[in-house]
């Protein structure tokens, strides 16, 4: 048998300087080295054939024997498979393995593989090219020869004509798709200038859905219009010219489809034998994968999509036909949300009102819903003046969206039918919710009373306002919410829960905010997308619960890109995610950014007279202004958040929680201005049944009492701190609080092994910047080698008594200055140096002036 192939084809492409490894991708291909196949099976672009040589890079660094073929339709037979097979294991390892040209060639080859006494890995590249069922007969052989040494790995556009059923149920082969092999976030952060925030980079993934060369494309620096020229001769050269007549005609329809079944393209779509043709695209490998969560159910590509409706565009009316018949389609099959979405771009009133008539008395999809106010802004209210379907629906859209005068107006519509007032009733408690009103709110949810409502989708709704209504007015009942599993692709189930967790997060208990929240937030983003609403309210708790559990990366990475979306919703969501925000940014040393999230974020909330939500972010900000030794600002917004406070009546129900909120601050300030008996005066009339506020009281406490020098007190206080903030998950607030890590020295281990562990865990030195990584926006430090002309004044002061080995206090006693700010200092350095401890500071001082032969 002839094994001559060109030896270009034996070794794969050249590793640039400028590929990233995945390394979360190769170790899932180091826990697959012992599989028998390794499938990597994905669009063009994704990186296969590059990640297949990074394996093998380091395959061959283990001194592994690794035989590599680039395929093509030259090698699409049998024979010349198998002899081309030969020639790569040829290459790699010692003796002749070629097949005797006497016997089968399948049966040949496989004798004399199994004779390589070592372990052998067999990359084959390109494998969408074998066409040729002996071809793939070959490859079926070889797996199904077991031979023990031998590991194949393929990588394709399209699925492999392997029975791949069998070898799963076997466990023999490990699979990688265009799911799999999408960057994740931190990949596709590390394509981006440094300057970049997260939210860009979560754009970015969004667009791109994670495929690494459209993300490398548009990441590249280049203006918006040179990116999409970047990309439409992608489409054009390399997936263009592998679409028959048929499919290009067929897709130019699927375009407009967000997901689809070959039934439904049928259906829809009205071309001949489209669904045979959907089908056929669905195993080729084009930029068509499964829709999220929808078994059966295909999705174009967003970028792909686009591509197609510019590239190949609808006639005006063929498009609004496609529309029209999608409305029937989804209405038949039970999505008034997607209904609703064709209805919209078909810009047709008289549809949108019948899908929203089917709908009742059910609602249709929020995410969908949200969208209708913009609708009705464009198309003129015209459309909608004589249907009370719609003017309800518009009621909904305009809540949902916080245009809370709109919705006022479109109920007032709708007075006097009776036949939505339970629909009425909910609209107006979630007015009263969205304007932090418990108290009307309360009033609403009574009128409907005990009833059943007419559809499980207002229950969830009545589920999701009881349980917030009750916490707001201190009520310790927590009415039940719907189980997630009953109702899984329902978004107010989800939203149900989301509230339920945010309850439990502002009453302070991250562990139980986490573990309600978190399959409600998956779930929501798989099913229905990261900017769902429901996506929005379930993963705001759990991204607040993961920073208190100093779980910062995990916390950003919940709430990317959520800012924007929080400052429309409930008063909650606006606390919560503001917080957690501006804390992450704290964390990453960009004070400025936190603080302007926070001023901003109060000045959306003042626009919106919710006067909660500006304390809330005001005492958050008083803490910045003290933790930065800025004790001048902290009175001043300790007096605006005062001023602010009195203008509430003693009879609101949310006097009570303001009340906290204000004198809480006021301890601070008293604390940071060195007055600890002012501070004790304003802390000991404060009572909360919060268990988050009773810890930080504690702790106020704690500091109070170390300032006025009673220790036994301040050991009490900070034990039961301690003991809640482990039942709690309140990791954070331990730790940040200021002047508490200096006190927590006074507790001394009890043997028991939880909570010894959990007070090292509070007492941990953590370096104050994370990774810019976890945060918004994206900062880099450089390490600048220790270079003292980078420092104040007072900062050398600082560092010529660190090297005198003096503590903080001794610092501060010797500079005139209080603990807190010597802290601030220290941060400072720490930040400019590029190191993390005193010690560090102090080496790279010295090594400096080693270099400079100064002193």
């Amino acid at each position: 048998m002839d094994c001559s192939v060109p030896s270009h084809k034996l070794m794969p492409p050249r590793l640039g300087g400028g590929i990233a490894m995945r390394d979360a991708l190769l170790a899932r291909l180091h826990e697959a080295r012992h599989a028998a196949l390794v499938v990597l099976a994905a669009s063009p672009g994704y990186g296969k054939t590059t990640l297949l040589a990074q394996w093998r890079q380091q395959l061959v660094g283990a001194r592994a024997r690794v035989g590599w073929l680039s395929l093509g339709p030259e090698l699409d037979a049998p024979t010349r498979f198998c002899a081309a097979i030969a020639a790569s294991v040829a290459s790699v390892v010692q003796g002749d393995v070629s097949p005797s040209s006497r016997h089968d060639p399948t049966e040949a080859l496989i004798a004399a593989l199994a004779a390589v006494p070592d372990e052998l890995y067999l990359m084959l590249d390109g494998a969408e090219y074998l066409r040729d069922t002996g071809a793939w007969a070959v490859l079926q052989a070889l797996i199904d020869a077991r031979l023990p040494r031998l590991h194949l790995a393929l990588a394709t556009r399209c699925r492999p004509a392997l029975r791949l059923g069998q070898l799963g149920a076997e466990g023999v082969v490990v699979e990688f798709d265009d799911e799999s092999l999408a960057f994740t976030l931190a990949e596709t952060r590390a394509c981006l200038p440094p300057e970049s925030g997260q939210a860009a980079s979560v754009r970015l993934m969004e667009a791109t859905r994670g495929w690494p060369a459209g993300v490398r494309m548009l990441a590249g620096g280049r203006a918006p219009d040179d990116s999409r020229a970047a990309l439409d001769a992608y489409w054009s050269e390399v997936v263009a010219p592998g679409l028959s007549v048929g499919q290009a005609r067929l897709l130019r329809w699927l375009a407009w489809l967000d997901r689809w079944t070959p039934e439904l393209a049928a259906e829809v779509t009205g071309v001949p034998r489209a669904a045979e043709c959907a089908r056929s695209l669905v195993g080729q490998g084009i930029f068509i994968g499964p829709a999220r969560a929808h078994a059966g159910w295909h999705t174009l590509h967003p970028l792909f999509a686009d591509w197609l409706r510019r590239s190949m565009p609808l006639a005006g009316a063929d498009r609004l036909a496609l529309h029209r018949r999608a409305v029937a389609a989804w209405l038949r099959v039970g999505s008034s949300g997607e209904a609703l979405d064709h209805a919209m771009r078909a810009d047709d009133g008289g549809l949108v009102a019948h899908v929203v008539r089917e709908a009742m008395p059910a609602m249709p999809a929020l995410s969908q819903l949200r969208a209708l106010p913009d609708w009705i802004d464009q198309a003129g209210v015209k459309h909608v003046v004589d249907e009370p379907a719609l003017w309800l629906a518009a009621a909904w859209a305009c809540t949902v969206a916080a245009r809370l005068g709109e919705a006022e107006r479109w109920l007032a519509m709708v007075a006097g039918c009776d036949d939505v007032a339970p629909q009425v009733a909910l609209v107006r408690a979630s007015i009263a919710f969205q304007k932090d009103d418990p108290a009307t709110m309360d009033v609403w949810l009574a009128r409907l009373g005990g009833h059943a409502l007419p559809h499980p989708s207002l229950e969830h709704i009545r589920a999701a306002l009881a349980v917030r209504c009750g916490a707001m007015l201190h009520r310790p009942e927590f009415p039940p919410v719907p189980r997630l599993e009953a109702a899984p692709h329902d978004e107010l189930v989800a939203m149900a829960h989301g509230a339920a967790a945010l309850t439990m997060l502002l009453r302070g208990d991250a562990r139980r905010a986490q573990a309600i929240g978190m399959p409600a937030a998956r779930m929501a983003q798989q099913i229905h997308g990261r900017r769902s609403v429901s996506a929005c309210v379930c993963a705001v708790p759990v991204a607040a619960a993961l920073l208190e559990q100093d779980r910062a990366e995990e916390a950003a990475e919940m709430m990317a890109c959520w800012l924007d979306l929080a400052h429309h919703s409930s008063p909650d969501v606006m606390i919560v995610a503001t917080l957690c925000q501006a804390r992450l940014q704290w964390l990453a040393g960009d004070q400025h950014g936190a603080r302007a999230t926070l001023a901003e974020a109060q000045a959306h909330a003042a626009g919106r007279g919710l006067m909660r939500v500006q304390l809330r972010l005001l005492a958050q900000r008083v803490v910045f202004a003290i933790q930065a030794g800025d004790l001048r600002h902290a009175g001043l917004l300790q007096d605006e958040l005062d001023a602010l406070a009195a203008t509430l009546d003693a009879s609101d129900m949310r006097a009570r929680e303001v009340g906290t909120i204000a004198a809480l601050s006021r301890v601070r300030v008293a604390l940071s201005a060195g007055n600890p008996v002012g501070a004790l005066a304003a802390l000991e009339p404060v009572r909360s049944d919060n268990a988050g506020a009773l810890v930080l009281i504690d702790l106020l406490f704690a500091r109070v009492n170390a300032a006025l020098d009673r220790p036994q007190l301040v050991v009490r206080h900070l034990e039961s701190a301690l003991a809640a903030g482990l039942r709690l998950g309140l990791l954070r607030m331990l730790r940040d609080e200021p002047g508490i890590p200096a006190l927590l020295d006074c507790v001394q281990p009890s043997g028991d092994a939880v909570r010894d562990n959990w007070l090292g865990r509070v007492r941990a030195a953590k370096d104050q910047l994370q990774q810019p990584a976890t945060c918004l926006p994206m900062i880099r430090r450089r390490r600048r080698d220790g270079e003292p002309e980078h420092l104040t004044p007072r900062e050398r002061d600082i560092v010529a008594l660190l090297e005198q080995s003096m503590s903080n206090k001794r610092i501060a006693l010797v500079l005139n200055l209080s603990v807190d700010t010597v802290k601030w200092n220290l941060r400072q350095i720490y930040a400019k140096l590029g190191v993390s401890t005193r010690y560090e500071v102090i080496l790279a001082v010295r090594n400096r002036a080693l270099r400079t032969g100064t002193a």
